[in-house]
């Protein structure tokens, strides 16, 4: 699998306080549609963090339950690329922290069901929905809508989402 490594602040290893570890899913049909979750004026990826003694893709599994409402079977799911970034005080808590984002692709031709999802109440607080997005314009989609926002996570999480976007071009 390949790896990116972003550490812009040049951090080591041993300056680390942990690592957080979260799944995500490009989640593509049969027409060439991507599904992208909006929410607090950025773009994502189907997906989120890794609970204890979770497999990636039992998390992502679930993660995909939740947030899309589809049940996704072990075997369909293909790991292909992870994002490893160093950050400094991580999102204000003081803390460095590794965040690595490990990507998926499942192949499904499955609709987003909202009556089987589980949205948290940040989720509710921040309009959390699913869309289904072209798979070639996916990149344009991402920026435009991040454009307007200006917040600089919904800038990291769309950068990221763009890294990887990349790669699986090459992967498929």
């Amino acid at each position: 699998m390949k790896e990116l490594i972003i550490n812009d602040e040049n951090l080591k290893d041993e300056e680390m306080d942990g690592i957080v570890t979260r799944v995500k899913a490009f989640i593509i049909n049969s027409e060439n549609k991507v599904l992208i979750a909006r929410s607090n004026g950025g773009c994502q990826l189907p997906g989120g963090h890794v609970e204890k003694n979770e497999t990636y893709k039992k998390a992502l599994i679930r993660e995909v339950r939740e947030e899309v409402g589809i049940s996704v079977k072990e075997e369909s799911i293909k790991e292909f690329f992870k994002i490893r970034r160093y950050m400094a005080n991580y999102f204000n808590t003081s803390k460095n922290m590794i965040s690595d984002v490990i990507y998926f692709v499942i192949n499904t031709d499955e609709k987003p069901n909202k009556k089987n999802t589980h949205y948290t109440s940040l989720e509710k607080e921040y309009q959390f929905h699913i869309e289904s997005v072209d798979f070639k314009c996916l990149a344009s989609h991402v920026n435009s809508v991040v454009k307007k926002d200006g917040k600089q996570i919904n800038r990291i999480i769309a950068d990221e989402l763009i890294y990887a976007y990349e790669e699986l071009k090459k992967y498929l």
